[in-house]
């Protein structure tokens, strides 16, 4: 639902604003937080907190924005290139940074306005100026 309703975004503030409102939810939901914390610790004693660990800070991520680069290609809203790799640029840095901010809360500031610089490096680098603002 969530890749039907973003298809119908049209400029680089819209693709913007989609991936903040995703991260804001995902940073300031506390349950979220405590168990990307405890994934991150258990990973290593229990295999299948592991997989989980890859499924949701990994492949599902990128599986996402896959999709949705892919049609954003169709449409000719950014480059064509691999929407896989596309995907996978995109949101490891971000989830780099939204790990750091788990650990170092007092840098909420500092991880925020990287992940937006993130955001608007991927736009000016991959998006069409056809429909960058």
């Amino acid at each position: 639902l969530k890749v039907r309703i973003f298809i119908s975004i049209i400029t680089s503030s819209d693709l913007k604003n989609f991936v903040k409102k995703q991260i804001d939810h995902t940073i300031s939901n506390e349950r979220f937080r405590k168990m990307r914390k405890l994934i991150t610790i258990e990973q290593y004693r229990n295999a299948a907190l592991a997989e989980r660990a890859t499924k949701y800070q990994l492949t599902n991520m990128a599986n996402f924005y896959a999709i949705i680069f892919r049609r954003m290609m169709d449409s000719g809203r950014i480059l064509n290139y691999d929407p896989e790799l596309l995907a996978f640029e995109f949101t490891s840095p971000i989830t780099i940074l939204i790990q750091l901010l788990d650990r170092k809360p007092e840098m909420a500031k500092e991880v925020r306005k990287r992940i937006d610089e993130q955001i608007d490096f991927f736009i000016e680098k991959y998006m069409t100026e056809k429909w960058n603002e």
